[in-house]
């Protein structure tokens, strides 16, 4: 896993800490969320289908609801009887210096119940406002495997004025 997260961290191109080519200052993102529930419908998850909120720790120390909806479904492709699933949403981030927006799109694995997500940060409120970054999330299976009270890793940058 450590292998694909630092090939993804190339691939993002991260910038180093400090100050960014724009003025901005810009620091790691290590957090962890831990998810509280599962909700579906568009009438409870602001028009998208399904909705998780989690709490944080780390970086940013608050809670996280994450919306999205599936985009395209594959079944059946590595041979498990499980499908794979692309899906596309949003991540809002809310802490004491300010909340932070972010759009995404990831794919989620049946199989093991594991998923990964790129994040581009959309500014946000507070400290956050006028932010950029890009933070990937992903999450390592329960065992059990269970589809709430999983724990999410969240690594890469945010940049603020």
């Amino acid at each position: 896993m450590k292998k694909m997260l630092c090939l993804m961290v190339l691939v993002l191109g991260f910038p180093a800490v400090g100050a960014g080519g724009d003025g901005n200052v810009c620091r790691p993102v290590d957090a962890t969320a831990y998810e509280t529930d599962f909700l579906i419908g568009e009438d409870v998850c602001d028009g998208w289908d399904y909705c998780i909120p989690s709490t944080l720790t780390g970086t940013f120390v608050g809670t996280m609801m994450e919306y999205f909806s599936i985009a395209y479904e594959m079944f059946d492709v590595f041979g498990t009887g499980d499908p794979v699933n692309t899906y596309a949403g949003e991540t809002r981030i809310s802490t004491r210096h300010g909340d932070i927006s972010s759009t995404g799109h990831g794919s989620f694995d049946y199989s093991g119940y594991m998923w990964t997500e790129i994040q581009l940060v959309k500014g946000g409120t507070g400290k956050y406002e006028s932010a950029t970054g890009r933070i990937v999330m992903y999450n390592l299976p329960n065992a059990p495997v269970q589809p709430i009270g999983g724990m999410i890793t969240l690594t890469g940058f945010i940049c603020t004025p």
